[in-house]
């Protein structure tokens, strides 16, 4: 986290070393740079600015979400004692959020490939009742109009059935 010195507001800097990467992961980097510039949309975690230093360290600043991600709330409601679960009204207003995100970026030919609890953001509630927000776009790509893609990458344990069989998507 770091603090605009104007402004004295709180952001989130995400720095990507490229010199330690492969080639593909350098290209993946840049291309998360390039996607955060290009989209806009109120669940979509929002981008400040992004720059690439000295041809060897991508900056990426972007909007704190102060409640959190989805993983962490998700955790500690299970530790609760007085709760086990997440009110339906409220989980249903969680998921139509992400599906808006969703709907966005696929609309920009953009898929994500890598949705999990850690890469959705509470904005401004560490209960999931306020706006969340989709993050992390490390492993996205944008594809041509009609193009479709085979790649096996995410987060296995969240990974959809069409990825692990290696077909397309």
């Amino acid at each position: 986290m770091v603090i605009h010195k104007d402004t004295r507001l709180p952001y989130v800097l995400k720095k990507i070393r490229l010199a330690r990467q492969t080639p593909k992961q350098r290209e993946s980097s840049l291309r998360e740079l390039n996607i955060f510039s290009q989209v806009d949309h109120a669940n979509i975690v929002w981008f400040k600015e992004g720059w690439v230093e000295k041809g060897c360290i991508v900056y990426i600043v972007l909007e704190h979400c102060p409640g959190g991600d989805l993983h962490v709330m998700l955790r500690n409601v299970v530790k609760a004692k007085h709760a086990a679960y997440i009110p339906e009204d409220i989980a249903l207003d969680m998921f139509s959020q992400m599906l808006l995100a969703l709907r966005y970026v696929h609309g920009m030919d953009i898929v994500h490939r890598d949705i999990k609890g850690s890469n959705v953001f509470l904005r401004n509630s560490t209960k999931g009742d306020g706006i969340v927000q989709l993050g992390d776009f490390g492993l996205a790509r944008l594809l041509g109009e009609g193009e479709r893609t085979n790649s096996f990458v995410g987060t296995p344990a969240y990974m959809a059935p069409e990825v692990l069989n290696g077909e397309e998507y």
